[in-house]
């Protein structure tokens, strides 16, 4: 009898899981995929005739290996150029003159702008600066009277400083109104 009921079990079992699929909504089904006939690719197209592969040596292999690595390390560089961030400017130098003192006293040898002549680039601006204990002024130009209008600082008392920047290239003479012996020179490349 046992084996009966062992029968009818299984059977029972059967016949609830035939139940539970016919229950089952079509939706929730798994539908096998269909593939279109243009979609099918035959196997043989997809690997080479045997003739057409050629055994590779190992130079080869390594001279491409050499020529990628080579080519990643072009475009490392080139991004790295791309994403580098321009140079900032160079603000313009000064220079300074200096008026030292006792230079409205013409003597042999005497400094009268220290230095006398010297050598920027455009963009630089020439500070003087009045050392001395009387009034001196830095125009441009020659003396005694051809000041040529480029700059003039007026008169200058002790302590006082002028600037200009030279914007242009060329040679600029110049001299102190009050003290004519007073001469230097800006040359400007």
């Amino acid at each position: 009898m046992n084996f009966a009921y062992g029968v009818i079990a299984i059977v029972g079992v059967l016949a609830a899981i035939i139940l539970g699929f016919i229950a089952v909504a079509p939706d929730d089904i798994i539908q096998p995929r269909m593939i279109p006939v243009e979609e099918m690719v035959v196997v043989s197209e997809l690997t080479p005739e045997p003739e057409a592969v050629e055994e590779e040596s190992i130079d080869d292999i390594v001279m491409e290996e050499e020529m990628m690595m080579q080519e990643t390390m072009e475009e490392e560089i080139m991004m790295k150029e791309e994403i580098e961030e321009p140079e900032p400017e160079t603000l313009p130098m000064a220079l300074t003159v200096s008026i030292p003192e006792g230079a409205g006293i013409p003597e042999d040898g005497q400094i009268f702008y220290d230095p006398q002549v010297i050598d920027v680039t455009i963009g630089t601006t020439v500070i003087w600066e009045n050392l001395d204990n009387t009034v001196h002024t830095v125009t441009s130009g020659k003396p005694p009277v051809d000041a040529d209008g480029v700059f003039d600082s007026e008169m200058m008392v002790a302590g006082d400083v002028f600037e200009f920047t030279f914007a242009t290239a060329g040679s600029q003479d110049y001299y102190c109104i009050f003290h004519p012996w007073m001469v230097g020179t800006v040359n400007v490349s």
